[in-house]
């Protein structure tokens, strides 16, 4: 629905609202406790600047395919765009087509 109405799309408010609330979630740990139990192939990039974040020992054990994007931080499809989409490109062919949906 929100889609289809501009107004909701550009209210500055809702925008905020809902940054808010990302955060939040994201902050619970409820968010990568969600990720974890996806019953998919799941990749996770983080950029070079970033290789301290708190979650990633929790990653690492666990069976999401880990990769560090290298010269990037946050916003990785900016600052390394070619290796970026190389390794989401590697880990689409890698399961296109696997019978294993879990890996």
């Amino acid at each position: 629905m929100i889609a289809h109405n501009m107004l909701l799309n550009t209210d500055i408010r809702a925008y905020i609202q809902y940054s808010f609330e990302t955060v939040r979630e994201s902050d619970s740990d409820r968010l990568l406790d969600e990720f974890l139990g996806m019953p998919v192939p799941r990749l996770f990039l983080y950029g070079e600047a970033n290789r301290t974040l708190s979650y990633l020992p929790k990653l690492r054990v666990s069976e999401v395919e880990v990769n560090e994007v290298p010269q990037s931080a946050h916003f990785l499809f900016y600052d390394n765009p070619a290796e970026t989409f190389e390794m989401v490109g590697r880990f689409v062919a890698k399961h296109s087509g696997s019978s294993d949906r879990r890996c």
